[in-house]
């Protein structure tokens, strides 16, 4: 079965959010790209919105680039900016981590809980608060000058470690929220 999937999964695509999905591409339409994914021991076709994809990688190793600029459609970015605009959000899924946002949730939700009901705005109050500060390349001392200074690098990485940030100070605050409204029910 292995030697199966390997033989599927020769095409990577890169989405316009950084991530990729690898598979077998079956189809390419203006619209949609079909593509063949293995998960588990099944393989699952996937209809994927073109507008969503930026490149398709072949066996070759040779990208097909399926973004196209449509200023009409908010697609702004040429396709090398927009190229480097997704290498600044895959730096930020690999290398950003925000673990004393998280801390803060958690301090925040769990202190908001006591106060029961009234606790729910609590965790997106601080989310507000938090997300005010954008996230910045400074303490990347191994990121070649090259990055730091690409404007389109930069956006990528604060758009993806602002999203990372924010959505770490809701769940962790709001699952602190929760746990000590259950505790406070529960032994009260």
């Amino acid at each position: 079965m292995a030697c199966y999937q390997l033989i599927i999964a020769q095409d990577t695509v890169l989405f316009i959010n950084g991530k990729m999905l690898v598979g077998k591409v079956i189809e390419y339409k203006p619209k949609y790209i079909s593509i063949e994914v293995t998960q588990g021991k099944r393989l699952k076709q996937k209809k994927l919105d073109a507008k969503e994809v930026f490149s398709v990688k072949g066996k070759d190793g040779a990208p097909i680039i399926i973004y196209q600029q449509d200023i009409a459609n908010g697609q702004t970015y040429t396709a090398d900016q927009m190229r480097r605009f997704i290498m600044g959000e895959q730096f930020a899924m690999k290398r950003y981590y925000s673990p004393w946002i998280t801390l803060g949730g958690i301090v925040t939700g769990a202190g908001g809980g006591a106060l029961g009901f009234y606790s729910l705005p609590f965790p997106a109050l601080y989310t507000f608060i938090m997300g005010t500060h954008t996230p910045t390349l400074k303490k990347y001392k191994d990121l070649p000058d090259e990055f730091k200074s690409d404007p389109f690098f930069k956006e990528g990485f604060s758009n993806k470690a602002s999203n990372r940030k924010a959505n770490n100070a809701l769940i962790s605050g709001y699952s602190a929220s929760i746990a000590t409204l259950i505790v406070l029910v529960l032994f009260r």
